[in-house]
């Protein structure tokens, strides 16, 4: 969970100044970690109404992101928050109590939704990095423990 914190407090950050700090976040971790696949969710939506002013802000947030991560390479921007919410946009008590943190029936959503996102993440980390760790032990070099 990223970005919707930002808004949500009286500093005055604005969606686009939040959108820029996710991407900054990106932006180090593709420059430690090369090859990591980076999974970035949309912000989730907020208020109990879709016209409420921060799911406004979020969607502001989302927007920015979608054109601030478009292309980068190793980075999936994902968005599952239409299962969130109710046919008319209504956010569920049932999914956020609080209409901000998910409860018992929104992290199961989240966890089934996502699943197969960082699963496909780690295949296509494998296939890039099973070739290199082949070359490698080879030569005797780069011995990985055998996976279970």
């Amino acid at each position: 969970m990223i970005g919707t914190n930002n808004i949500g407090h009286q500093d005055g950050t604005t969606p686009q100044e939040a959108a820029q700090g996710i991407l900054a976040i990106v932006q180090k971790l593709r420059k430690q970690y090369p090859q990591m696949k980076i999974i970035v969710l949309k912000v989730f939506p907020r208020d109990e109404k879709p016209d409420g002013k921060y799911r406004k802000k979020v969607d502001e947030i989302n927007v920015a992101l979608a054109f601030r991560l478009q292309g980068l390479p190793n980075v999936t921007l994902v968005d599952i928050n239409a299962g969130f919410l109710d046919k008319d946009g209504t956010l569920p008590k049932s999914i956020m109590g609080d209409f901000l943190h998910p409860g018992k029936e929104g992290y199961e959503y989240w966890a089934v939704k996502v699943a197969p996102v960082v699963a496909q993440a780690f295949q296509q980390y494998d296939r890039q990095v099973q070739p290199q760790r082949q070359r490698g032990n080879a030569r005797g070099e780069n011995r990985q423990p055998p996976r279970n």
